[in-house]
């Protein structure tokens, strides 16, 4: 992901270079000092608004995952302790054909992977036939099962987080701001040819950048892999290993 990123930015500022040497500028900056000043400021609290409810989301869905895989990784291990050995098994067979379903839907396709959700909500089925014969089971099922309220109540919120992007409406408006600031900046005539292609390509790159990150978090794509994919493989791997 890193890597389309920057292959991404690189093309920006290919094409602001050329922009730049094509593109002769027409006002002084004194001309367009007002213009850029006022569209700067509207796009850049709306940037910031954008950014911090992105990543506020982003980082929601995250820790979320990890929750559920803490609490479901544990159920795991206390029904292992059971003395119903075949519920145990159940249980164990189940969790892993869920996180191996679990890992091959993107965050995109998760809230309407249906078939993954029933594997989840077969656990509770399962877990409500053990067979409790000791205290020690009727312990280790009670926890068993607020560790899997716990995993499902971490699912509902990725679920929910997961079908809420940033709304359309919003998204248009950074983009014709963007694309206001770019445009300004490129009608400006420095006197310093150098300095203003310099100027040119860094801060049309700059504006279109944070669109493309902005775009990567919303989508929940960045860092997708080591944050969805690489966390359940380590839990399929460690049950699989006993």
């Amino acid at each position: 992901m890193l890597n389309r990123i920057s292959v991404q930015v690189g093309l920006l500022v290919l094409l602001g270079l050329v922009a730049a040497l094509l593109l002769p500028g027409y006002y002084s900056i004194n001309e367009v000092t007002l213009y850029l000043t006022v569209v700067g400021l509207i796009y850049g609290l709306m940037a910031a608004f954008a950014i911090g409810v992105a990543w506020n989301r982003y980082m929601k869905i995250t820790e979320g995952l990890h929750e559920e895989l803490t609490s479901t990784f544990n159920m795991y291990l206390m029904m292992k302790h059971s003395s119903d050995k075949k519920t145990a098994k159940a249980i164990i067979r189940q969790l892993l054909d869920y996180a191996e379903s679990a890992r091959k839907i993107s965050w995109n396709d998760y809230f309407g992977a249906e078939k993954v959700h029933a594997k989840f909500r077969k656990l509770f089925e399962i877990i409500s036939k053990t067979k409790v014969r000791t205290s020690a089971d009727e312990e280790l099922f009670a926890a068993s099962l607020d560790e899997l309220r716990d995993a499902s109540t971490a699912r509902n919120v990725q679920l929910t987080l997961s079908h809420t992007p940033l709304s359309v409406a919003l998204w248009g408006l950074l983009v014709l701001l963007s694309g206001s600031i770019v445009i300004g900046i490129f009608f400006v005539a420095f006197d310093n040819p150098v300095l203003g292609v310099l100027t040119k390509v860094v801060m049309s790159t700059a504006v279109f950048a944070m669109l493309i990150v902005l775009r990567q978090i919303d989508t929940l794509q960045l860092a997708a892999k080591e944050l969805h994919e690489e966390p359940i493989n380590q839990i399929i791997e460690l049950e699989k290993r006993d």
